[in-house]
């Protein structure tokens, strides 16, 4: 909201409707993560080249999603409810590289988020 709020030229109106914290519960989120990492300086013959490859895990009790309001025409009117268990888990890949005095990094990584209810 503070984005979108943020010109003094067009100022926007708050909501006067939150009153006080919705019912919802904590979310307790459970995280495991391993992986590997390496060096592979032999290869480039000059320099550093480093490695990562890690995997995660996290479980979320009493996730927390946006539900929109199917009666409703407007796309981005709805409610916040707790919707049981959510998982999110992927692999992360890191690899860096240092010569002389220049370093350059690739980060990727694939997750995927799903509700287990």
């Amino acid at each position: 909201m503070e984005l979108s709020c943020a010109d003094p030229t067009a100022p926007c109106k708050l909501p006067n409707s939150f009153v006080s914290d919705p019912p919802l519960e904590q979310v307790v989120a459970k995280t495991w993560e391993g992986g590997f990492r390496g060096d592979l300086d032999e290869l480039q013959g000059k320099g550093d080249l480093k490695w990562n490859l890690g995997y995660f895990n996290t479980i979320n009790h009493n996730d927390i999603i946006f539900r929109r309001d199917a009666s409703s025409s407007i796309i981005s009117q709805g409610f916040f409810d707790n919707v049981g268990k959510t998982r999110r888990y992927g692999i992360e890949r890191v690899q860096q590289s240092i010569i002389r005095s220049c370093s350059a990094t690739l980060m990727t990584g694939i997750f995927r988020p799903t509700i287990l209810i």
